[in-house]
């Protein structure tokens, strides 16, 4: 019986589909930021779209960390298919996420 729960099939999955989500959110967000800063009219002189505006903004920055996946694992990690980082990587990952989480 195999000790590990996933194959490296899965495992893959399970690393590049949020990168595929990340991007379309990324897309999205960069979408709405143009729209915004595009306007000539002096949209930011409205709050939302000032509050858009910064919603979007934090949202590329997850979306970045987000698409990273399992990148910033450390090598070590032994469910993490494509692991190239260190602790350091992977706290630096998780400190980006709550900030998102908690703005």
């Amino acid at each position: 019986m195999s000790t590990m729960p996933y194959t490296q099939t899965e495992l893959k999955a399970f690393a590049i589909t949020p990168s595929i989500s990340a991007c379309l959110s990324f897309l999205g967000s960069a979408a709405i930021i143009h729209s915004i800063l595009a306007n000539r009219r002096g949209s930011l002189r409205k709050v939302c779209n000032r509050v858009l505006l910064s919603m979007s903004f934090l949202d590329i920055l997850q979306s970045i960390n987000y698409g990273l996946s399992t990148i910033p694992s450390p090598r070590s990690s032994p469910f993490a298919w494509g692991a190239i980082g260190n602790t350091t990587t992977c706290e630096i990952q998780g400190f980006i996420a709550q900030l998102c989480f908690a703005i």
